[in-house]
Parts: structure tokens; sequence; C-alpha cells
């Protein structure tokens, strides 16, 4: 029998085991209403008209998309940077505003390795530590502590990143002769907590990172969804953002399952010989040795669609994006219903109202853990994420997840009622024994 001792050492870290035990709550509990899933909804997966997409790429790349042959090379392996850097470059021009070279662009397995390909390319050496937005998306924070990289949190507030406080953070950490390398940020509608930055503090950002030599991670998992007027422009769009690596994701705006995201990495790295490459080049050296490259087919299926859409997919994900809209904006109406701030166990009651994305971040006026969470799912059968999972370091918090993109608008009525009750029994409780 092995030890755990045995194993990976960032494996005993239990940031890593949240999203398992989040399933284990949900499959324990299968009747209740979870507010924890940031999934999109099944019904707008046109999986059948994915293999239709597959012919609109050949015709793209005036392949002879009759030609049996020209299928069957779809399932040969493929160039490791991918087959439709030309195709996401034009999509990222017209949706982004961002100019990339195709051959600075990296086709990934999700997003999820394109975080993976940066942080073993660019973090790897002793001493290298990852900063993060905290709370931040569990996905990277584990990922970077399976591979051995420190990570360490920098506050935040609705606006994002506190700039004051990174500065802080750098000057610590080079102080105990550790190298700051990466920061990762998720400006627009993030994932755990639904806030975005505005636009001066994406500037602020870009001058301050410049300026400490750090480089940027973004992360546009949710571009998409922005529910309230016009998108602030993305850090890679700006002026000034040569140090920003973005990362994207097709997982929302088409479906999971299709597991193509991308990065664009047009940095300039000069190489020992005198000549230059793009730092795509070095990170697709990782990709060789790590998924070799991603399925053509599906390069194909994500490549086709964007052809067929004109090369935005602004109109694609309209519906979805109404959608959604609808879907906070009851879960908004519903938090103030039945959380009123005339009542005094709701008084300090909280939330935050996203401008798009899937997620809600609702303070309540006591911590929540483990026991809270599944006191709620047993007793008034609702299931949501405490906040403390997405901290680097905080076990405990006040704050907890709501998400409402996949329940349907009467859940998301039914379950705010239900976690109302909850909570005016965990105040009613704490005040009586006086804590």
């Amino acid at each position: 029998m092995l030890s755990v001792k045995s194993l990976n050492r960032g494996l005993s870290d239990p940031k890593l085991g949240v999203m398992n035990f989040l399933n284990e709550v949900v499959h324990r509990y299968p009747n209740a209403i979870s507010f924890a899933p940031g999934r999109p909804l099944e019904k707008n997966f046109d999986v059948e008209k994915s293999f239709s997409y597959i012919k609109r790429y050949l015709d793209n790349a005036n392949i002879e998309s009759d030609s049996q042959q020209s299928y069957a090379s779809l399932g040969q392996y493929g160039n490791t940077k991918g087959i439709i850097g030309d195709i996401l470059s034009k999509l990222i021009l017209n949706d982004e505003g961002i100019v990339a070279d195709a051959a600075s662009i990296v086709a990934t397995v999700g997003c999820q390795e394109a975080m993976c390909l940066c942080l073993l390319a660019l973090a790897a050496n002793p001493g290298d530590v990852v900063l993060v937005e905290d709370p931040a998306y569990v996905g990277l924070v584990g990922a970077a502590k399976t591979f051995g990289i420190e990570v360490v949190g920098v506050p935040t507030n609705e606006d994002g990143i506190v700039v004051e406080q990174l500065n802080a953070t750098v000057k610590k950490l080079k102080e105990a002769n550790k190298t700051p390398r990466l920061l990762y940020v998720s400006p627009d509608f993030s994932n755990p907590t639904g806030f975005s930055s505005s636009l001066a503090r994406r500037e602020l950002l870009l001058d301050v990172t410049r300026e400490l030599d750090l480089m940027v991670l973004e992360d546009h998992a949710y571009n998409y969804f922005y529910y309230d007027g016009a998108k602030t422009p993305c850090l890679k769009s700006l002026p000034g953002s040569e140090h920003v690596i973005y990362l994207g994701s097709f997982s929302k705006s088409i479906y999971p399952s299709v597991r193509i995201g991308y990065l664009v990495a047009d940095q300039q790295v000069s190489l020992e010989d005198g000549e230059f490459c793009f730092l795509s080049d070095e990170l697709s050296k990782v990709k060789s040795f790590l998924t070799v490259n991603s399925s053509a087919i599906n390069q194909s299926i994500v490549a086709g669609l964007i052809v067929d859409q004109n090369y935005s997919l602004v109109d694609f994900t309209a519906k979805p994006r109404a959608e959604l809209k609808l879907k906070r904006d009851i879960m908004i109406s519903s938090l103030a219903k039945f959380f009123p701030k005339e009542e005094v166990w709701s008084r300090e009651v909280d939330w935050n109202v996203p401008a798009g994305g899937f997620f809600i971040t609702m303070k309540l006026p006591f911590h929540v853990s483990d026991d809270e969470l599944f006191s709620c799912a047993e007793k008034y059968g609702v299931i949501w994420t405490p906040m403390s999972y997405f901290y680097v370091d905080e076990v405990l918090s006040t704050s907890v997840r709501l998400s409402f993109s996949y329940v349907s608008d009467a859940q998301i009525v039914d379950g705010i009622e239900k976690l109302a009750c909850f909570v005016q029994e965990q105040c009613a409780r704490l005040s009586n024994t006086g804590v």
C-alpha cells in the first residue's frame, strides 16, 4: 500500500480536494437545488450541428470536404500549436480588439492546459512565485500547487486587484529572495466573485506590473457573457500590454466537451544563437510533452463554427447571454425579496450585482464552513460554495459563491427562499448562544 507521503506533496493540500468534496455533497443530496456548479446549460449545446462545422472548416481551408482522405487527415497527430491559429487571430481581433500574429497562438486542451503551459514554462525555477487575485479560480491555484510552485494571494476588492497590496506583496517576496514571475487575473466577471475591473484599474495594473517586471496571465472564460452595456476592453487589447498572455476558452461559449482553449503569447524570446521566436513557440515545447497536440477534429468544429459566424461569436452567444442575464436578475430580485434590509437578521447580508458571468458573491453575518454547507443541504435542500474554497490560505470566510448558470428560473426563486430560512435560523442560533 502506498503512503500519501510518497505522493506529490501538493496533493495533500486541502484546497485540491474542494471540487471532489462539492461533487460528493451534490451526489449525497441529489434533490437539493445547487448553486454550486459553474456550468452552462446543455439545452444550448448544438452538438448535432457540430459535424457540419467540420465540413465548413475544410471548405474554408480549401480542402476537398467530399474526400474521405480530407476527413481522415483530421484523425492524425497534428501541429503542436494547432491548426486554427489564423481563424482564432481573426476572432480575437473582431471580438476583443486584440492584434495577434497567428503564429503567436497555441490551441490548447481547454483553458486549463493553457494555464498549465504558462506555469510550467514561466514559473518552474527554484524561488519562483505565482501571484493570484485572492480569491481566485481554484484550477489555476491547484495546478500550480501540484507542480510544486509557490502561490501567493493578493487581496482584491470589487474593482479587482488592490494595486497597493500587489506592490507590498512583491516587495516582501523579493526581500525573502524569491522571484515573483506571474500574476493571474480574471478582470471580467471573475470566478468565483463575479467582480470586474474598471478601465482605470486595468490601465493602472498594466503600468504597475510592467514596472514590477511581472508577466500577466489574463483569463477570459466568460468574455461573451456581459449583461450591462458594452464590455470593458481586455488588458491584452490596451496599450502597454506587451507583457500580457491572453487565455481564452470555448467551454462556455460553445460547449465544455469540445475541450478547445487557446493562449496568445506574442512576446519575443531571444535564443542562444541570436535568433528570436515567439513565446508561443517555447510554450508549444511544453505542450509537446504534455498533450502532444489538441484534437484536430475538435479544433475543426470550433473553427468551422467561427467561420460560419463570420469570425465573431457575439451573435452566436446572444441567446444564452440573454437567458443568463434574466437568471442573474431573478437571483438579485430574489435576494432582495427574501433578505429584506429592514429585518435585523438580514441587515448585514449583502451581495454584488455582477455585470456578467455566472456568479454572485453573497456576504453573510457569520462564518461558513463544510458544516454549514452540509446543514443547509440536508435541512433546506440548498447547496452553495463557501468562498474560503477559493482563497489561497484562508480557511473560513463569511462569503459564499452563488452560481445562477445551471438552475432553472423557478429553482432560483425557491432556492434563495430556502437559503434565507437557513440564514435566519443560523442567526437566531448564534444570537441565542451569544456568539
